[in-house]
């Protein structure tokens, strides 16, 4: 992907964040973010991120957080910033977390293929265990009751989008977009294309410390 489109795609998407404040959306999940991103990471502040993961992030999702916000509007409830993203559930992996490979490159459910042993096990072990099972991922945003979308940042999967609905027993679904797509239409679903049509005006958020 070139970079001209990977930044028109980002104008495309700026501009439906900003017709949907115009026009007071609000979907699904908009209470917490208001259809507001907050302020952009500087690509000094993400590539300082990336060693201490020791993982170079997806080309689009890295555009997004450097040019239109980290996090904020977004799919179901909003993306969490990169920092938050980047340390949900991984107590038991630390910094290897994100640069082991993501091990799946289809759908893959635990409960299905006999992994019940697990209930005898302490409850360390078995989240120890769940955490190996998304390593290379990055939650970035959850639609409620323990159903999560991860990014893949690591493996042979990097750069697409993949549901984690273990909490159901469901396991991994990729779901076959990647990080712009995702975004882009997530914003269709709520926002009809006319009403996209303006130019480009950001809003963002003052970033906490």
């Amino acid at each position: 992907m070139t970079i001209s489109t990977v930044t028109e795609r980002l104008a495309h998407i700026a501009s439906k964040l900003q017709a949907a404040r115009d026009r007071r959306c609000t979907p699904f999940g908009s209470e917490s973010h208001g259809m507001i991103c907050r302020a952009p990471l500087s690509v000094h502040e993400v590539r300082k991120i990336e060693e201490l993961h020791q993982v170079t992030l997806p080309a689009e999702y890295r555009a997004f957080i450097t040019c239109i916000g980290d996090g904020g509007a977004g799919p179901a409830y909003g993306m969490h910033s990169l920092r938050k993203a980047s340390v949900l559930a991984r107590a038991y992996i630390a910094d290897q977390f994100l640069s082991t490979p993501f091990p799946h490159v289809v759908a893959y459910n635990s409960a299905d293929i006999g992994e019940a042993d697990l209930d005898e096990l302490p409850n360390d072990q078995v989240e120890k265990h769940e955490a190996f099972e998304a390593t290379g991922t990055i939650a970035l945003c959850d639609e409620g009751c323990g159903y999560e979308h991860l990014l893949i940042v690591s493996g042979a999967a990097k750069g697409t989008i993949w549901l984690d609905a273990r909490v159901s027993d469901g396991g991994f679904h990729p779901r076959g977009v990647g990080f712009l797509d995702c975004t882009k239409d997530g914003l269709t679903i709520h926002c009809s294309a006319e009403a996209a049509s303006g130019g480009v005006r950001l809003v963002s958020k003052q970033r906490s410390r």
